[in-house]
């Protein structure tokens, strides 16, 4: 008896999309974006004619190739997180926060998709027969009609009635519990997110903490991604200035130290001057500013007694007066129309 050593198998086995792939944000951003783009091509071409709406969006679907969604995959599995998807995306366009125009584009979108399922291919491919629909959403569908009585959404009312009509009356959707306990699956959408290959985030690089000593190669990683942070700052907080300028200026920078406080003071006095201002209507802004002195005063306490506790000084100036003894002596010139304790940078508390 002769023994055949184990080989490679010679047949190749079928690549199969996996049915997370359609639940993921890989998907679902796609056909949500793909979505608003029909819906804004739709708006234009009926802005354009309204005569013939359902054959406008019919001329659209074919037209961007919307027919060929059908045939995307064949797995069973895989087609039906497909159909589920693809049918609660068009759904959820229906929904009653969003523009009357995208609610109809994404009514006639999901009867058509519906009812346009391949039932009669050799050999058979997986079909749905109901649409799970929260009995909320259901109820904004069925009162969709209503909203169409302007003049100039007035033609798309009977098409939007008749489509209603026919889905309830072929029984297609299966009702769930209120949006609100979230009875569909998966309970949101998208439920995976993808990052590209050899990318991780700084949060999971962290978490990775080996013990010992970093090495280069992690004291590396580290360096960049602070660098990455820092760059991504600086973009965010800088601003291009004046032609002739020579180079982008960080905004703390950009205005001149004296400028700045010169700013500051008048916008102090024209806020002093409004909560000061002496009349029965202003009790309000004086009992404000007078609150805002004590909260201060107590935090500024609180830190001195910290300080105390572990042998600090807060504040020392050189001189007879410690930050404390300065801002009570401050608090206490808040009759005196000088603003308390706003008034610290002019000399107030000396």
């Amino acid at each position: 008896m002769s023994i055949i050593p184990p080989a490679p198998s010679s047949s190749r086995g079928n690549i199969v999309v996996q049915p997370a792939y359609f639940t993921s944000n890989l998907y679902v951003n796609a056909i949500r974006d793909d979505l608003m783009t029909l819906s804004h091509k739709y708006i234009q071409r009926y802005n354009a004619d309204s005569s013939k709406p359902f054959q406008l969006f019919k001329d659209l679907w074919q037209g961007d190739g919307w027919t060929w969604l059908q045939f995307k995959v064949f797995d069973p599995r895989a087609r039906e997180a497909f159909l589920d998807v693809t049918l609660r995306v068009f759904m959820e366009g229906t929904m009653q926060t969003q523009s009357p125009m995208k609610r109809v584009v994404s009514l006639f979108g999901m009867y058509t998709f519906f009812y346009t399922q391949p039932t009669s291919t050799a050999p058979p491919i997986h079909a749905v027969s109901r649409i799970p629909i929260p009995i909320d959403l259901l109820r904004s569908l069925v009162a969709m009609p209503t909203f169409f009585v302007t003049q100039q959404l007035s033609p798309l009312q009977p098409y939007v009635t008749y489509v209603i009509q026919e889905l309830m009356k072929d029984e297609v959707f299966d009702i769930l519990p209120t949006s609100e306990l979230h009875p569909l699956n998966p309970r949101v959408l998208p439920r995976e997110y993808y990052q590209a290959f050899g990318t991780l985030p700084s949060v999971i690089l962290a978490g990775k903490r080996k013990s010992g000593r970093p090495s280069r190669h992690e004291k590396a990683s580290k360096a960049q991604d602070a660098l990455d942070k820092l760059d991504k700052w600086l973009v965010d907080t800088s601003y291009t200035p004046p032609a002739h300028a020579e180079s982008t200026t960080h905004q703390l920078l950009s205005t001149d130290p004296v400028e700045s406080r010169l700013e500051y003071q008048k916008d102090k006095s024209e806020l002093l001057k409004n909560l000061t201002v002496p009349s029965p209507s202003n009790e309000a802004g004086q009992s404000a500013l007078e609150h805002a002195n004590q909260f201060v005063l107590m935090r500024v306490r609180k830190l001195e007694e910290d300080a105390k506790k572990r042998g600090l000084e807060v504040g020392g100036e050189g001189g007879h007066l410690t930050t404390l003894a300065r801002v009570e002596k401050a608090a206490a010139e808040i009759n005196q129309g000088g603003g308390g304790i706003l008034g610290l940078s002019n000399g107030a508390g000396n």
